[in-house]
């Protein structure tokens, strides 16, 4: 923990010297800022979760009709604001399910001109215990089942500002710093399980950090990147919690000051934590580990990085064919379509790409992060960071959307008319499952797209790093 005794003789000097860290001349490319703000949605007089007109916030994951009856911890906005060369990102993790890109495209549209943003990255920890912010939970009532997302206009509204507020606190707190990045892996902690055949579990953990030139080098932020869906907490559980990223960021911001800030990786698979009990002080158990085993990491580091250039890259016209029935049909009968869809017909109407984004951005000498718009699974995240050539990488999932599962062919059932007991190999090979209230070992097909995505989502990704690496 970091810890200061001011003594009165000294506090002047003291203060000369943080100023001169903000307004002074270092040599240095990096300048840094960060900030967080509280998201949690209104709580009434009575303690329970309400939004401004009344109505119950009805929680993300597992089921519907899940409404917040209490709240455990404030969920939050935390944002950074990397300026290098005069280049400047800002990059915000919510505590929420899902952030769509026509949400982050709007946000986009309201930061101010002067903070001199040259590109807004928006991702979210997946947290399956705050509000419903996809449209896919909600309530059902007798006359029209499974017709009411839990989507709050009015909780939307406060939320682009909230993020804004965010990342206009971190720019106007902009300081000299070094950065220093750092892979380690919690192998041998037992925190990861896989859910699904085939096996395949992530361990790395990333993670970026810009320190403060001058005084004691406080952390301005730590991003910390890894791969676990946070849902220590279950489907009882009906307390509003950041879950285990709490407990994270708690133990990064007691050891280094400043603003946690934690990323999700690959979530697919399913990677799942290995947890005795659905309990808060398992997802403490599970947060504090991961914080230790991160400062290790940092500990171990080599010096601070001064000099180096941001280089930002992204496509915002992927487009996928939603080739999922069940997401087509809902996106067409829900009372608030979970998203638009573009490539429509000549009248208008039958419209079948989802378009997203991917964003590239590189720190030579440091560190690369690749946003993915929903959860990988980390067999495709191991090959997204191979062809990276910096020293170190983090895969940003759910980066500025959610498409639900980005899965392989072969993690698909085979067609009926396919009589091998196979993998697909094709398109033609692949079924959805026949049930999607009961897929039994194929949840994560209902989830996704289509058997498109993987293939579109990581050529656009390929894409981007090639083109990077032929300009350097």
């Amino acid at each position: 923990m970091i810890t200061r005794t001011i003594l009165p003789a000294t506090l002047f000097a003291i203060v000369l010297l943080g100023a001169s860290a903000r307004a002074g001349s270092w040599d240095t490319d990096v300048k840094a800022g960060a900030a967080k703000v509280v998201i949690t949605p209104p709580i009434s007089e009575t303690g329970v979760p309400e939004y401004l007109d009344g109505t119950p916030v009805w929680m993300a994951g597992f089921s519907i009709g899940r409404a917040a009856t209490a709240l455990h911890d404030d969920l939050y906005a935390r944002a950074c604001v990397l300026d290098i060369q005069g280049t400047r990102l800002a990059f915000v993790t919510l505590d929420l399910v899902g952030y769509m890109v026509e949400e982050v495209q709007k946000t986009r549209r309201l930061l101010p001109p002067e903070l001199g943003i040259d590109r807004l990255i928006v991702t979210s920890t997946h947290n399956h215990q705050g509000p419903d912010t996809m449209g896919l939970w909600g309530y059902q009532d007798l006359q029209w089942p499974f017709l009411h997302p839990g989507i709050n206009n009015l909780y939307f509204l406060t939320l682009k500002r909230q993020i804004v507020e965010a990342v206009t606190r971190a720019a106007s707190d902009l300081r000299f710093a070094g950065l220093r990045a750092a892979t380690t892996s919690t192998e041998g902690l037992d925190l990861i399980r896989d859910s699904r055949d085939p096996i395949i579990i992530d361990e790395q953990l990333s993670v970026l950090q810009a320190v403060e030139l001058g005084g004691d080098r406080e952390a301005i932020f730590t991003m910390l990147n890894w791969s676990n869906h946070p849902e220590v907490l279950w489907s009882e559980n009906t307390e509003l919690t950041a879950d285990y990223p709490k407990y994270v960021c708690d133990g990064l911001e007691e050891r280094w000051g400043g603003t946690a800030i934690f990323v999700s990786g690959a979530l697919g698979g399913l990677l799942t934590p290995n947890v005795s009990a659905h309990t808060f002080e398992e997802a403490e158990r599970v947060g504090s580990a991961v914080a230790s085993r991160a400062t290790e990491a940092l500990e171990s580091s080599p010096e601070l990085t001064l000099h180096t250039e941001l280089d930002i890259r992204y496509n915002e016209a992927v487009d996928v064919f939603l080739a999922n029935p069940m997401l087509r049909a809902l996106n067409t009968l829900w009372r608030r379509s979970f998203r638009s869809l573009e490539n429509c017909g000549p009248i208008g109407r039958v419209c079948r790409d989802v378009r997203t984004e991917v964003n590239l951005i590189s720190i030579p000498g440091v560190i690369q992060i690749i946003t993915v718009p929903g959860e990988i699974v980390p067999e495709l995240s191991y090959d997204l960071l191979a062809k990276l050539d910096e020293p170190h990488g983090i895969i940003a999932g759910l980066g500025n959307d959610e498409v639900g599962y980005i899965l392989p062919l072969y993690r698909y059932e085979c067609s009926p008319l396919d009589d091998r007991d196979c993998y697909p190999t094709s398109e033609k090979d692949f079924k959805f499952p026949d049930n999607f209230l009961d897929p039994e070992d194929h949840y994560e097909e209902t989830v996704s797209l289509g058997p498109e995505a993987a293939p579109v989502i990581m050529d656009a990704i390929s894409d981007l790093v090639a083109d990077y690496q032929a300009g350097r």
